[in-house]
C-alpha cells in the first residue's frame, strides 16, 4: 500500500492543472472511508491532477448510502478547492442522489434534511454539473475507497512520497482545435509485417494539402511496428526543420507515439532515458533524435489522436487510411531510410 501511495504522487500519474480547462470529479465511498480524484481531459486522455482519501468518523459511518454519496461529493469539492478555483466541475457518478445537486429545489431552498441542506449551501456559488450514468463504475473513486483499510490509516513507519517536480519546458502539447486551426498538419503512420516470410517495416508521411511537400514513404528494414511509428515521426520532424516549420500538428493512430512525447518524454529525460521501472527506454535513439530537432529549432508540436481503421467516415479516416497505405507501400518499394547517429 505504501508503494502504491508513492507511485500515485509521481508523474506521469499526476498532471499539473490547466486553468483553462474544466475539472472532472470521480468520488466514491466504502463502509469506513471516502476517496476521490479530480482529472482533466487533454485531447482524448484523462490526466489525474490529485487524489484524496478520508476515514469516516464514527457518526458518519452510520449515514445511509445516499447521505454518504452526497457527503463524499461535497467533501471532495472542498478538498480540491485550491485546484478547482472558480472553474466548472463535472461530477461523474453512478449514485442517483448526487444528481440532486442539479435540482431546482436547491435553488428554491426547498430542502427538508438539515444535514444535506448544510452541505448543499456550501456549494451554492460553484459551477457544478452532475452527470448520472447507471453503469459508471467510478473506478477512480470507488477503487481507492475499496482498497483502503482502517489498519493502514496509522502506518508503522512514515512514508514520504516524492513530491512531483515542476515539469521541464516541453515542445510537445496536446491537440487544441482553436490553436491548431490552419497549422501545417502531417498524418504519420508506421507498419511492420511479414512479406513472403521476411519481416518488413515502412513509414508513411502525408502532409495536409501537400504543404510543405507531397506524400512520402520509406523502407525501414526488419523493424517492429513501434520502431516504425517513431521513425515516421522523426522523418516528419526532419522535413519540418528543413522547411523552417516551427509549429505543426501531427496526427497519428498510435497511442505509443502520441503519449510518448507529451506525456512520458519529459520524465524520461529527467531520468536519463529510463522508465519508471529504471529500465532503458525502447528506441531511445529515435526519441532523442526527435527531441534534438524540436529543441534545436524551437519547435512546438501538437498531437492529435485519430482512430486507426475507423469505420466512421470523415477526413481523419480518409487521410489516416492513405497514410497507412503509404507505410505499407514503403515497406516494399520505398527508399531505404536510416536514423541519424546519436552521440
Amino acid at each position: 500500500m505504501n508503494e502504491l501511495k508513492q507511485h500515485l504522487c509521481i508523474a506521469p500519474c499526476l498532471a499539473y492543472p490547466d486553468p483553462q480547462k474544466e475539472f472532472y470529479l470521480d468520488a466514491g465511498f466504502s463502509s469506513h472511508c471516502l476517496s476521490a480524484g479530480i482529472y482533466q481531459r487533454h485531447d482524448q486522455d484523462k490526466r489525474v491532477v490529485a487524489y484524496a482519501s478520508k476515514t469516516l468518523l464514527p457518526p458518519e459511518c452510520k449515514y445511509s448510502d445516499c447521505e454518504k454519496a452526497l457527503l463524499c461529493t461535497v467533501w471532495a469539492i472542498q478538498r480540491f478547492s485550491n485546484y478547482i478555483g472558480a472553474q466548472k466541475v463535472i461530477i461523474e457518478t453512478c449514485h442517483q442522489p448526487v444528481t440532486f445537486l442539479n435540482s431546482q429545489r436547491i435553488r428554491d431552498g426547498v430542502v427538508t434534511n438539515a444535514r444535506i441542506a448544510t452541505w448543499l449551501m456550501a456549494l451554492q456559488w460553484r459551477n457544478i454539473e452532475a452527470r448520472y450514468a447507471q453503469n459508471h463504475k467510478s473506478a477512480l473513486g470507488n477503487g481507492l475507497a475499496a482498497c483502503q483499510s482502517c489498519s493502514d490509516d496509522t502506518p508503522t513507519e512514515s512514508v514520504e512520497a516524492e513530491r512531483p517536480q515542476p515539469p521541464p519546458p516541453t515542445c510537445h502539447r496536446y491537440f487544441d482545435e482553436n490553436v491548431c486551426q490552419g497549422m501545417p498538419t502531417a498524418y504519420v503512420d508506421g507498419c511492420s509485417y511479414n512479406h513472403e516470410g521476411i519481416l518488413k517495416a515502412g513509414a508513411g508521411v502525408l502532409w495536409l494539402n501537400d504543404r510543405p511537400c507531397p506524400p512520402q514513404h520509406f523502407k525501414l528494414g526488419p523493424q517492429s511496428s513501434q520502431y516504425a511509428e517513431i521513425a515516421a515521426i522523426l522523418i516528419t520532424l526532419q522535413i519540418a526543420s528543413t522547411c523552417n516549420i516551427r509549429e505543426l500538428l501531427i496526427c497519428t493512430d498510435s497511442n505509443y507515439a502520441r503519449l510518448g512525447f507529451p506525456c512520458h518524454l519529459p520524465g524520461w529525460k529527467q531520468n536519463g532515458f529510463k522508465t519508471a521501472n529504471n529500465k532503458p527506454v525502447k528506441h531511445q535513439h529515435l526519441f532523442q533524435a526527435c527531441d534534438d530537432i524540436t529543441c534545436e529549432h524551437d519547435m512546438i508540436v501538437y498531437w492529435k489522436k485519430v482512430k486507426g481503421h475507423s469505420k466512421q467516415p470523415g477526413p481523419d479516416k480518409d487521410l489516416n487510411d492513405q497514410t497507412d497505405a503509404l507505410a505499407k507501400a514503403g515497406a516494399l518499394h520505398g527508399e531505404l531510410w536510416s536514423p541519424p547517429t546519436h552521440p
